[in-house]
């Protein structure tokens, strides 16, 4: 599938109103944005969940691959626990076995980093796709780091 203007922009169009309310709503709240719960933390799980969904749907239209499939039905579940780890913090549970959450918060970024080169190799991303890919996932590691 050819990914034309239209749909970039709609897709972009669609993720700056998402990150504009996001923003928005967390000034409006007064909370720090690391605080659980906060609008913030809301908006992410959120995106964590519609990944984990467009994952799955990625996986139907795979589903005479079975490679590809079992591929996105894994990636669907790995979001679905990212999401789940967001909304209720189980990362903070690991302080007491690593030392500080933040070791399993890198942890999952780098997962998550060789999962993008995993997608690359298996399937056919548009260069547009790839670079909002990598654009995003390098704004969430500095967001990490800082």
């Amino acid at each position: 599938m050819v990914f034309e203007y239209r749909q970039r922009f709609l897709l972009v169009g669609y993720l700056g109103c998402f990150a504009v309310c996001a923003v928005i709503l967390q000034l409006l709240s007064g909370k720090h944005p690391n605080v659980e719960g906060s609008p913030i933390d809301n908006f992410t799980s959120a995106l964590l969940w519609m990944t984990s969904l467009v994952c799955l749907l990625i996986a139907c239209q795979r589903l005479e691959q079975r490679p590809k499939t079992l591929m996105w039905l894994f990636l669907c579940a790995v979001f679905a626990f990212l999401a789940i780890d967001e909304m209720y913090a189980f990362h903070e549970l690991s302080e007491h076995v690593v030392g500080d959450d933040d070791h399993v918060k890198l942890l999952q970024w780098v997962l998550t980093g060789v999962a993008l080169v995993v997608i690359g190799r298996v399937e056919r991303v548009p260069n547009a796709v790839r670079r909002i890919l990598v654009v995003g996932y390098i704004i969430h590691g500095v967001y990490i780091l800082v």
